[in-house]
């Protein structure tokens, strides 16, 4: 069975707390994933180095943070 690769976009709070997390974006690569959050949350050219490297922001004196998450789904799944 074939899995396909997305990407889980969150805003969370400034520690990445699981309980804060709020979905805001589903994507299908990377660089897509990191170009609609710049484009949603307004984010910098340093919080993109950062989602390229860690797949999360950090101390960048907002109430919020991003983080990227991997997931493998089935291609059937619905």
């Amino acid at each position: 069975m074939e899995r396909k690769l997305i990407y889980l976009a969150y805003q969370t709070d400034a520690w990445h707390s699981v309980e804060t997390r709020k979905l805001v974006y589903i994507g299908e690569n990377l660089e897509e994933t990191i170009r609609k959050m710049v484009d949603f949350l307004s984010l910098t050219e340093e919080d993109v180095k950062q989602l390229r490297q860690w797949r999360q922001t950090s101390c960048n004196n907002r109430d919020f943070e991003v983080m990227i998450e991997r997931q493998f789904v089935n291609d059937f799944t619905v």
